[in-house]
């Protein structure tokens, strides 16, 4: 019997350290997805930027990320499938790369004559691993608008691609078959 209360306790003891590690879900959010990726040099990689369902009456955003020039490309940013989804001609999306801070990309968006509740992605953001290291992808400044032109506050998670040198065969090979894997 006593064996059986204190496997109770600790299984109740167990259950809250697991509650009260999960953070939050009642506030406005805004992150990078994935959070963190790995990928071989000279590949293309795409981060979401995403909010979650706490974000209501979205109307417009601005938002300017940084990434490291000297390990990243940047290659393209999309409009994600949130502020379009009222249909063509239903949003509007800008971007592109500014020199200050540094290398950053600027991202702008509306959704025209209506608005749109999270959760979803706003842009995509297509990178190319250039040089072998780590770059973060960070959120420099982030004003989401709703209905009323007024601000909506939130919390935010950036994100972190580690390019990877690309690795070496090993086995012996021809000349003949090396030189077609580059035709």
């Amino acid at each position: 019997m006593m064996a059986k209360r204190m496997s109770v306790v600790l299984s109740l003891a167990a259950a809250l350290v697991i509650v009260a590690s999960v953070p939050a879900s009642g506030d406005p959010a805004i992150h990078i997805d994935p959070e963190e990726q790995w990928v071989y040099q000279f590949d293309f990689v795409a981060v979401n930027i995403v909010i979650n369902d706490e974000v209501l009456g979205l109307t417009g955003f601005d938002l300017l990320i940084d990434y490291d020039e000297a390990v990243l490309n940047l290659y393209d940013v999309e409009e994600g499938p949130l502020p379009s989804s009222g249909g063509p001609g239903s949003s509007f999306f800008f971007w592109t790369d500014v020199a200050q801070p540094s290398n950053a990309i600027l991202i702008q968006g509306a959704v025209l004559g209506d608005s749109v509740d999270g959760p979803g992605v706003l842009a995509t953001i297509v990178f190319q691993g250039w040089v072998v290291g780590d770059s973060p992808v960070t959120f420099e400044e982030i004003d989401l608008r709703d209905l009323d032109n007024n601000a909506i506050p939130v919390a935010f998670a950036d994100g972190m691609i580690h390019i990877m040198e690309i690795p070496t065969p090993v086995t012996p090979a021809s000349w003949g078959r090396i030189k077609a894997l580059y035709e």
